[in-house]
């Protein structure tokens, strides 16, 4: 019989650990999503910032397109 009260109190402490280890795993979970909204939301200021650059490039088209023409202004 002390060997039945063993295995229980064994079990009692394998389902304690078991208990532990998910709240564990799901807080990782949350740390882990919570990093791939970072992740999606750099992603989106990229994004920002390749049409930003493409904007740069056609004003700076448009300004050596505008140069010629007011160089034709000039008296």
């Amino acid at each position: 019989m002390p060997f039945m009260t063993l295995n229980k109190w064994h079990y009692a402490i394998y389902c304690i650990d078991n208990v532990i280890n998910g709240i564990i795993n799901s807080i990782n979970g949350i740390v882990n999503a919570i990093y791939g909204i970072n992740r999606i939301v750099n992603a989106i200021y990229g994004m920002n910032g390749i049409v930003n650059a493409i904007n740069g490039i056609n004003g700076i088209r448009n300004i050596a397109f505008l140069i010629p023409q007011m160089a034709l202004l000039i008296p």
